[in-house]
C-alpha cells in the first residue's frame, strides 16, 4: 500500500482489505496489554526545500528499552522514515540500520540540506546532523540540554549549528528527573563503607532556598558541520535563547541570582526562580553586547524585529515586581534600551502572573511593538505601542486572535472570526479569502517551547486553515485559497506538518492510524500502523449534556462496556478532576500511561462517567462543590440510560482528583467504593514537604515554593500559610476529617511521586485506626504517574479486583477482612 495515491475516504475499506475476515462475533474486548503494543507516530517534518518529509515512528510502550524516563522512555524505540515529495517510492529509514533506535528529529537546515536529529541510547543523549544529499550522520558528542522553558538549538545557516549543550556526557536533568535517583543507593553504599559523608544541605537566608553543591549547567555553543569544531558562546547557566532572522546574532537568556521570596507578597506557585540577564552575540565575532542598564527578562519572550536590529522583551528592575516592568526592546549594536509606555494595559488574565507556565504575548509590526492586553475592565486585544499612547488594532473583531499564524515584511496574519486576516504595517485589518467559515489549523510539538508557542509568528505569508467540513487549506496573503487533500475524504485526525504545498495528517479508525501526504486535490497513504486493533472492540461513548451548578451548558461522557447487555453491566464507575469545566475530550486507546482508561475498564464490563466538574468562582475550600458536579452528571447520565446499575456506583480520582475524591466520601455515603490515586490528604505536611527528588539532589533546584504555593493560591487555595490560618488547613486536611468516611477506599501511590507517599498512608492509618475498610497500594520506583508496564498491568488488575470486591451486588459493607484477593489476571 506504501506509494498509492488514493482518497481518503477509502482509509475505512483499506483497513478491511488488509485485515479480511472480520466481524462483530470475532471482535473481543480491549486490554491494558493491547495498548501498550500499539505503536504509533512521534513528530513529523517538511523540508523547507519541499523535497522531503521525515517522521518518526515508535513501538509500543512496552517496548522501550528502559522505563525510568518518564515520557521520554518511549523515545527509546523511535526510528526516522524518509519519503521524497514528488515520487512515489515508499518511505526509507532515514539511517542505516547499524544505528539502531533511539532516534527523534530537530529542526532542519535554513535550505533543507540538513536535518538535525537527537539519538537515546542508554545513558547517553547526543545530537547529530544528517546531510540529506547522502543521508550520512555525523554526532557532535555533544550532550543537547532538553528545558520546559528554554530552546535547544537553532541554525545560523547550513553550516553552523548552535546547541545549549551540557558539560557532562549523561542525559539532561529533564529526562532525569523522574528516574529513580543513583545518588541515593550511592549513598546508602557510602554510608555502609563508612569513609565519607553522605549529607545533604540546603540553606535558606533572607528568602534565598539552595544546595552547597553546583546544579548541572547548560552552556551555548556554535557547531561547525564541516570542521566539527565548536565554539562558545554564552557560559554559565543557559535559560534560553533566540535567533535573530538573518542568522548574525543571538540573544540569550542566562541565570542570575535567585530571586527572594517575600514573607509579606502572595506566593505565585510557578515563579521563575532566578534573575533573567539578557546578552546578545554576534556570531562572526563573538562580540557580546548587554543592556546599558541592569535588566530582569521574563521568560517566553524574546521576539527579534525583522531587520534584527533589535529584540523585543518584558524586563523589570530587580526591586519591582513583573506587573510593575513593560515591553523593552534591546538594541543589538549597542544595548540601549527603548521602554515603551502601555497605560496600564494588563497582559495577563486576573489571577494570572508571569511565570514559568504565563507568558506575555507580543511582537513587532514593522518598526513597533504590539502587545496583547486587555483594559481594566475591557477586552483582550492586540494594541500598537510606540506612539504617545497605545493603539488598538483588533477592537472592529468580535474576538481577538491570540497568536498570529504568519509574519512578513509587509505585516502578519491571523485567523479570527472563522476568516483569514491581514495586520498590514500601517495597522489596517483586512479579510481575506475564502468565503466559508474556517479555524486556524495550528500544532505544537513535543520539543517546542512555550516560547515559540506564545510569540512565534512563522516566517511566512500563507495560513493554514481547516474549512467547516474538516478540509485543510492554505490561504495567501494575496487571498488565494489551495485545498490540501482529496475533497472528498475524511478530515484530519491530526496535523503534523504543513508548507505551503503540503502537509502530513493522519487519520485513525478503531485505533488503527494511517499517515498521508496531502498535497493540492491528491493524497498519498505513508504509512499504517495497528491493523491488529481493528480487531478489537471498545466503549460506547454517549455524550451527555447537562447544566452545571451555574446553569452554564457543559458535557459529561459515558463509556457503555462493549456488546454487554446492560442487565449484564457490572457497575458504575464516576470519575471527574475538579474544575474541569468540561469532560470534553474522550480518552483514545493510546491515553494509558498518564491515569486510568475507562476504555479498558469499560471492556470489563463496567460503565464509566467522566463527569464535568467546573470551578467554584466563589469556593471556601479546595474542591468545594465537588460532590454537587458530580451529582449532577450522574442525574444526567441516569436519564439518558436509567436501567445502568446506578445503585452500584465507585467514585475514581487521580490527584487533585484523588482529593475530590476523599472529600465526596466525606460528605456523602452514595458510593459503594472509592479510588483515589496520588491524592493528597493533609494540608500541613504538603504545604512544607520536600518532593523526593529534592531530597536526593536538591542542587537542582527546590521547588519548596511549588509545594506552598500549590497550597496557599494554587489548587489548594487557602490564601496563607499554615500559622496564619490553621482552621483552614484543618479543614481542608481530609485525614483529619475520617471519621466522615463509611465508603471503602483504595489509595494508590508511588514512593517518588510529588504528592508525597506519606499523605496516603496517613489516611490508610486513619481508616486503620477506625477499624474501617481501605487498600494501600505503594508502587516503587514510579512517581505521579506509572511508567513500568509491569506497574501498569498490575493497576488495571488491582483497580478492577477492587471493584469485583466493593461492587458485588451481595457486597453491602465493602471487600471481605482477610488478605486481598488474587489480582493476578486481566480479562
Amino acid at each position: 500500500m506504501f506509494g498509492c495515491w488514493r482518497a481518503a475516504a477509502l482509509w475505512t475499506a483499506a483497513v478491511l482489505i488488509l485485515a479480511p475476515g472480520l466481524s462483530a462475533a470475532q471482535a473481543r474486548a480491549v486490554t491494558i496489554d493491547d495498548l501498550m503494543t500499539m505503536s504509533s507516530f512521534g513528530e513529523a517534518s517538511l523540508s523547507p526545500d519541499g523535497h522531503w518529509g521525515v517522521y518518526e515512528r515508535r513501538d509500543g510502550w512496552a517496548m522501550s528499552s528502559r522505563f525510568d524516563l518518564s515520557y521520554w522512555s518511549g523515545w527509546s524505540t523511535s526510528e526516522l522514515w524518509v519519503f521524497g515529495l514528488s515520487d512515489h517510492r515508499p518511505p526509507q529509514r532515514l539511517l542505516d540500520a547499524s544505528e539502531g533506535r533511539g532516534h527523534v528529529l530537530g529542526p532542519w537546515s535554513p535550505s533543507g540540506r540538513r536535518l538535525l536529529i537527537y539519538r537515546l541510547q542508554g545513558d547517553r543523549f547526543e545530537a547529530g546532523v544528517v546531510d540529506m544529499q547522502d543521508r550520512s550522520v555525523r554526532w557532535t558528542g555533544l550532550t543537547p540540554n532538553l528545558s520546559a522553558t528554554g530552546a535547544t538549538a537553532a541554525w545560523a545557516d547550513d553550516e553552523t549549528l548552535v546547541l545549549a549543550v551540557l558539560d557532562d556526557l549523561g542525559l539532561p536533568w529533564l529526562m532525569r528527573q523522574y528516574s529513580p535517583p543513583t545518588s541515593v543507593s550511592a549513598r546508602w553504599r557510602r554510608m555502609a563503607e563508612g569513609r565519607t559523608r553522605t549529607s545533604t544541605v540546603v540553606d535558606t537566608h533572607d528568602g534565598v532556598a539552595g544546595s552547597d553543591q553546583a546544579a548541572q549547567a547548560a552552556r551555548l555553543v556554535s557547531w561547525s558541520v564541516q570542521s566539527g569544531e565548536f565554539r562558545r558562546l554564552a557560559e554559565g547557566r543557559v535559560l534560553d535563547f533566540s535567533m535573530a532572522p538573518d542568522g548574525a546574532r543571538i540573544a540569550v537568556l542566562t541565570a542570575g541570582a535567585p530571586v527572594p521570596l517575600s514573607p509579606e507578597a502572595p506566593l505565585v506557585q510557578s515563579a521563575f526562580p532566578v534573575r533573567s540577564r539578557l546578552s546578545v552575540v554576534t556570531l562572526s565575532s563573538g562580540k557580546v553586547v548587554t543592556p546599558i542598564q541592569p535588566l530582569d527578562i521574563a521568560p517566553h519572550l524574546l521576539s527579534w524585529r525583522k531587520d534584527g536590529g533589535a529584540v523585543l522583551v518584558w524586563s523589570r528592575r530587580d526591586d519591582q515586581i513583573w506587573s510593575a516592568g513593560g515591553l523593552t526592546a534591546v538594541s543589538a549594536h549597542n544595548g540601549q534600551v527603548t521602554r515603551y509606555l502601555h497605560d496600564g494595559l494588563q497582559p495577563l488574565v486576573v489571577g494570572e502572573a508571569i511565570d514559568l507556565l504565563h507568558g506575555v504575548r507580543a511582537t513587532w509590526l514593522g518598526a513597533d511593538p504590539i502587545l496583547y492586553a486587555r483594559t481594566q475592565d475591557g477586552r483582550f486585544d492586540w494594541w500598537r505601542l510606540g506612539g504617545d499612547r497605545p493603539k488598538t488594532l483588533t477592537a472592529g473583531l468580535a474576538t481577538a486572535p491570540a497568536t498570529f499564524s504568519g509574519a512578513d515584511t509587509d505585516g502578519l496574519t491571523f485567523v479570527a472570526d472563522g476568516a483569514v486576516w491581514r495586520l498590514a504595517l500601517s495597522g489596517t485589518t483586512v479579510r481575506l479569502g475564502p468565503d466559508q467559515a474556517v479555524s486556524a489549523a495550528g500544532m505544537a510539538t513535543e520539543k517546542q517551547v512555550l516560547r515559540q508557542r506564545l510569540n512565534a509568528p512563522e516566517p511566512r505569508d500563507w495560513s493554514p486553515v481547516q474549512t467547516g467540513r474538516g478540509d485543510l487549506a492554505i490561504v495567501t496573503s494575496d487571498g488565494d485559497e489551495t485545498t490540501l487533500g482529496d475533497p472528498i475524504a475524511a478530515a484530519p485526525d491530526r496535523l503534523y506538518a504543513v508548507s505551503r504545498s503540503a502537509a502530513i495528517i493522519s487519520r485513525s479508525d478503531r485505533g488503527a492510524t494511517a499517515l498521508w501526504l496531502l498535497r493540492a486535490g491528491r493524497e498519498r497513504q505513508l504509512d499504517v500502523v495497528n491493523l491488529n486493533m481493528t480487531s478489537r472492540s471498545t466503549a460506547t461513548i454517549v455524550t451527555v449534556s447537562h447544566l452545571d451548578r451555574y446553569g452554564r451548558r457543559t458535557h459529561s461522557l459515558l463509556y457503555l462496556p462493549p456488546e454487554t447487555p446492560t442487565s449484564q453491566i457490572k457497575g458504575v464507575v464516576v470519575s471527574g478532576y475538579p474544575g474541569a469545566a468540561s469532560a470534553g475530550r474522550a480518552f483514545q486507546l493510546d491515553d494509558f500511561v498518564v491515569g486510568v482508561n475507562p476504555l479498558v475498564i469499560a471492556s470489563a464490563g463496567y460503565a464509566w462517567l467522566q463527569a464535568a466538574a467546573p470551578d467554584n468562582p466563589s469556593a471556601v475550600g479546595p474542591a468545594d462543590g465537588y460532590r454537587e458536579s458530580l451529582d449532577l452528571a450522574i442525574a444526567a447520565a441516569r436519564g439518558l440510560q436509567p436501567d445502568l446499575p446506578w445503585d452500584r456506583l465507585a467514585l475514581f480520582g487521580h490527584s487533585f482528583g484523588g482529593y475530590g475524591a476523599l472529600k465526596a466520601a466525606t460528605e456523602t455515603p452514595r458510593y459503594r467504593s472509592i479510588i483515589a490515586s496520588s491524592a493528597g490528604t493533609n494540608f500541613f505536611s504538603k504545604w512544607g514537604e520536600f518532593s523526593p527528588i529534592e531530597r536526593a539532589d536538591p542542587q537542582q533546584g527546590l521547588s519548596l515554593l511549588d509545594r506552598m504555593g500549590w497550597v496557599e493560591v494554587g489548587q489548594g487555595g487557602i490564601g496563607a500559610p499554615p500559622w496564619r490560618a490553621p482552621q483552614a488547613y484543618r479543614d481542608a486536611s481530609l485525614v483529619l476529617n475520617a471519621d466522615r468516611i463509611q465508603t471503602p477506599v483504595l489509595l494508590i501511590t508511588g514512593d517518588r511521586d510529588f504528592v508525597s507517599m506519606s499523605e496516603p498512608e496517613q489516611m490508610f492509618s486513619a481508616l486503620h485506626r477506625q477499624a474501617k475498610a481501605a487498600r494501600l497500594i505503594t508502587y516503587w520506583g514510579e512517581g505521579h504517574f506509572l511508567w513500568s508496564p509491569a506497574n501498569q498491568r498490575d493497576l488495571y488488575a488491582q483497580i478492577l479486583g477492587w471493584l469485583a470486591e466493593t461492587l458485588d451486588p451481595s457486597s453491602v459493607a465493602g471487600p471481605p477482612g482477610g488478605p486481598p484477593r488474587s489480582t493476578s489476571r486481566l480479562p
